[in-house]
């Protein structure tokens, strides 16, 4: 799960760095920025939907491990 979940972040950050690296060393930055920015924001918009995802797996994942056995406990 870390290898798909690191994999569909780093996608879209690096996505998100090209696009940036591009306006960057354009000479008409501003109109660089204007013919990026919906694809800026559809990155960004993804990477938050990948975050998410990768929050609600962990959270159902943790719901799924037992809790650790208590030395202590009658049911160890």
């Amino acid at each position: 799960m870390s290898f798909i979940n690191s994999h569909e972040v780093r996608r879209h950050l690096s996505n998100l760095l090209g696009l940036i690296d591009v306006i960057r060393i354009s000479d008409d930055k501003y109109k660089e920025y204007q013919q990026a920015e919906p694809m800026i924001l559809h990155e960004a918009e993804a990477l938050d939907v990948a975050i998410k995802n990768i929050s609600e797996k962990l959270e159902n994942d943790i719901d799924i491990i037992p809790p650790p056995k208590d030395e202590h406990s009658v049911l160890a």
